[in-house]
């Protein structure tokens, strides 16, 4: 039996520009934890391995009136969680560039000690000159010292937990769970539809800015039904390479007009994104699967909860009927989950 991992970033009422005008919004309940703990029930319900919050050390202006969400720290999150599920995992994000290892490593074991073995962390770099501002710096180190700084950060952290006779640092099997963006329904047609109606929503100026912040390109004269100018080759790009290199590839792949761009970048940034019947989606993630090319998924709704909802109610059982993904859960915690 091929066992599929299924992870979610959950992020504000969705990873679609346009989430917080769906019919189902719950952006008035950013700053509320009930919210968040009622999404995490629906994933253990669909028994996932495990629920991301991703973090940000500043407000991205870039974001502003295209995707609220109230980032609550995702440590306090995570524990107000803990409280209300039994098997899902815990994972956040934690700057490596910003952050103490020892201060870092105790909130880590604090909360796998209170959730039971359930905590994972993402280590990142940090992205923005915002973010540093709020950590007394003018500027974001460059690329090369934040990811030297991090190697060193992650090592310190690892001796920090070796510390312990039990070794909670130990490297073993990656697992590669790349994101993924589903619009489902029980017809093509009305998959289709669903995406249609929230790209119809989204705000071009404001889809524009942010796609200028990916590229670092001024797109004011750019023909939104023209084919997408050349951009600079990812080995001259000095920011964020990795959103970068997915817009390559995009082009590349697509040829999309500017406007097409924008809508393939409006939910998940550029992730899998795959539009249908569960059977058809089901069909494309056991392709990935059997294929070795992913060990699962980390889903990204386009908007919550109400993706969140289709992904438990009409997916889940299908990947079920294939043997591909668990039907309850026989394991305690996310190392298990996952099979590390």
């Amino acid at each position: 039996m091929l066992n599929m991992h299924i992870g979610i970033l959950i992020y504000g009422v969705g990873h679609h520009l346009a989430a917080w005008k769906a019919h189902d919004s719950q952006i008035h309940r950013l700053g509320d934890i009930s919210y968040y703990q009622s999404l995490a029930q629906t994933c253990e319900r669909g028994k996932f391995d495990m629920i991301f919050f991703a973090d940000n050390q500043a407000f991205n202006a870039t974001h502003e009136n295209v995707m609220p969400a109230m980032w609550l720290d995702p440590i306090v999150k995570l524990s107000a969680i803990s409280q209300v599920t039994n098997n899902v995992g815990l994972v956040c994000t934690i700057s490596g560039t910003f952050m103490n290892p020892y201060h870092v490593a105790r909130q880590i074991q604090s909360l796998q000690h209170i959730s039971k073995g359930r905590m994972g962390w993402n280590l990142v770099t940090s992205m923005t000159d915002e973010e540093a501002k709020n950590h007394s710096m003018e500027y974001l180190p460059a690329h090369a010292q934040r990811y030297e700084k991090a190697r060193e950060f992650g090592t310190i952290i690892d001796k920090l937990f070796e510390s312990w006779d039990e070794k909670e640092g130990r490297k073993n099997k990656i697992k590669v769970l790349p994101g993924l963006v589903t619009y489902v329904a029980e017809t093509e047609e009305e998959a289709y539809a669903k995406k249609q109606a929230l790209d119809n929503m989204l705000d071009i100026v404001s889809s524009l800015k942010m796609l200028e912040f990916f590229i670092h390109q001024d797109t004011s004269g750019w023909d939104l039904d023209a084919k997408v100018p050349d951009l600079p080759p990812l080995a001259s790009f000095t920011g964020a390479k990795g959103r970068y290199e997915t817009v390559l590839e995009i082009i590349k792949d697509k040829d999309p007009t500017v406007r097409e761009l924008l809508g393939y970048l409006a939910a998940g940034g550029g992730h899998l994104t795959l539009i249908g019947t569960p059977e058809m989606i089901v069909d494309e993630l056991e392709k990935w699967l059997k294929e070795g090319v992913a060990d699962g998924f980390n889903f990204m709704p386009p908007t919550l909860p109400n993706s969140l909802d289709d992904f438990v109610e009409l997916i889940i059982p299908e990947l079920q009927s294939r043997a591909l993904f668990r039907e309850d859960y026989h394991t305690f915690t996310l190392r298990e989950h996952l099979e590390i």
